[in-house]
């Protein structure tokens, strides 16, 4: 007697079905794959930019950050200045801090890295020595630029002229001394792309030699509770000077 054959289960016969019909169409499901990735691939292409500003690795006080935000604030170079364009003429003297120059419409200077960062009682000094013609016997001038953040006042000049003028190896003269502002410093801080500008004075001193073999004349730039400027190697730092007194309290505004 033959026996009635079993069904599968429901579950067998579903997989069994599904397995048949994928198998059938698996070349339709790659080219649909294909065609969907390759879309998707091309729409993100077509979407992207390239994006050409600064990064932002710089603080956003930094020169170089503002410099976009600036550029709206002026037309374009062909609607300021055409080909029509005249500039009015001007001519002007600019100098370096240590210039002895009378005629100077300003100073500038880059800030040496080593001095960056003074005390607020302390003067750096930098000296450099030479030959005067016009002055004979024991004649000497100092010729002193004292660069400071503010005004500075006869108390510090005072004590500074007295404080430098014995590094020469001279005595006073017993003359007095001329000080007077000259046009400002403008001081360049590449490191830290920020500039500065700073009052600077020019004070003319007769000394006496002693030792008529010292120089006659000496060139010395002084930065008083500010960034010092990098000068010519032939300007030789002197000790730090300290202010104290009414130099240092009233001098430094």
């Amino acid at each position: 007697e033959a026996t009635p054959r079993k069904r599968p289960p429901m579950r067998e016969l579903t997989i069994d079905v599904y397995s048949t019909a994928l198998y059938r169409s698996r070349r339709w499901c790659l080219l649909i794959s294909t065609v969907l990735v390759a879309g998707a691939m091309a729409m993100t292409a077509m979407s992207m930019k390239i994006d050409a500003g600064v990064p932002q690795i710089l603080p956003e006080d930094h020169n170089r950050v503002t410099l976009d935000s600036a550029k709206g604030a002026f037309l374009s170079n062909d609607d300021a200045m055409p080909d029509s364009f005249q500039s009015s003429p001007w001519s002007g003297a600019v100098c370096e801090a240590e210039s002895l120059r009378s005629d100077c419409d300003m100073h500038w200077c880059e800030v040496h890295p080593r001095f960056a960062h003074p005390a607020e009682e302390e003067c750096a000094c930098f000296a450099k020595a030479f030959s005067d013609g016009n002055l004979s016997g024991s004649q000497a001038i100092l010729h002193q630029r004292i660069v400071a953040e503010g005004p500075v006042s006869d108390a510090l000049l005072s004590e500074l002229h007295a404080s430098r003028s014995a590094s020469f190896g001279w005595t006073p003269s017993g003359t007095s001394w001329l000080a007077r502002e000259m046009p400002a410093l403008l001081q360049l801080d590449w490191r830290r792309g920020r500039t500065s500008v700073k009052s600077i004075h020019t004070v003319t001193a007769p000394f006496l030699r002693p030792d008529l073999s010292s120089p006659t004349s000496a060139s010395e730039v002084c930065f008083c509770g500010t960034a010092a400027c990098q000068l010519p190697q032939e300007y030789v730092a002197a000790p730090l000077a300290s202010l104290t007194g009414a130099g240092a309290t009233s001098g430094l505004r």
